[in-house]
């Protein structure tokens, strides 16, 4: 007889609903606020953060009123932002958050200034690369110099893209759509 494949699976029961076990199953709690956020559908986790302030700050990493919580959750839910593009937004300033409210400030001034960071650290990098190209080092350290200022230049750039350019993209898109909306 052959053996029986079997495949390891693990389920969580949130208290939501019962499940009947068929076979080998195992039924825990989570035991980690990052495995909750995870395991919960976004609708559910933006009404629970909003009445309860120590998930939202896990969840966004915020410790604020409930005005500013509502409106957190209302401004992600209208445009459609993940988490992520939240987090990004805060701290590019395009989402300015107070304590008892929150709101979109679009600001164009910040993707120029993007732009131009990138402009300067792509030509600071080129230079660095011709530095390393011509120097008299034998040709393994320049390899190893080029790769290192390939990672900075690489690192850097998603920095700035993530932190000037992209949220302004965001959030233009937001402003002409309520143009067009009004």
């Amino acid at each position: 007889m052959q053996e029986e494949q079997r495949s390891e699976t693990t389920q969580l029961n949130l208290a939501d609903s019962q499940r009947v076990a068929g076979r080998d199953y195992y039924e825990g709690v989570p035991d980690s606020i990052k495995l909750y956020l995870a395991s919960k559908p976004d609708a559910e986790l933006d009404r629970e953060v909003i009445g309860n302030e120590r998930l939202f700050y896990h969840r966004f990493g915020l410790d604020l009123q409930l005005p500013a919580r509502e409106q957190i959750i209302a401004i992600k839910q209208k445009h459609g932002y993940t988490d992520r593009q939240m987090g990004w937004l805060r701290l590019s300033g395009q989402l300015r958050i107070r304590q008892d409210r929150a709101w979109l400030a679009p600001n164009r001034s910040m993707a120029v200034a993007g732009w131009i960071q990138l402009g300067v650290l792509a030509l600071v990098c080129m230079a660095m690369v011709f530095a390393i190209a011509f120097s008299t080092a034998p040709s393994w350290k320049q390899m190893v110099g080029q790769i290192i200022v390939a990672i900075v230049c690489l690192t850097g750039a998603w920095v700035l893209k993530n932190l000037y350019i992209e949220p302004w993209r965001l959030v233009r898109h937001v402003s002409k759509a309520d143009k067009l909306a009004n």
